[in-house]
């Protein structure tokens, strides 16, 4: 068997739970290890997360520049 990480804690990088759910994996984690009853789990926005690897992280200056979100739709009076 190949084994590339093992890691028994949260991953570790920026993690879509932080801002589309009530509690993160790191806060689920904390819960978890003190005993401590869970939170919801339940996403409550959308989140996109992109992982660079290899020749893709030559696209993280057009990410970091590109809008979070889409603008809202223009409304007319």
């Amino acid at each position: 068997m190949l084994v590339n990480e093992y890691a028994p804690r949260p991953h570790n990088t920026c993690h879509w739970t932080l801002d589309a759910c009530p509690a993160s994996q790191f806060g689920q984690f904390i819960r978890a290890i003190a005993g401590l009853p869970l939170a919801s789990g339940e996403r409550h926005s959308d989140a996109v997360m992109d992982s660079l690897l290899g020749d893709d992280a030559a696209r993280w200056l057009g990410l970091a520049r590109a809008p979070l979100c889409p603008p809202p739709p223009l409304r007319q009076s």
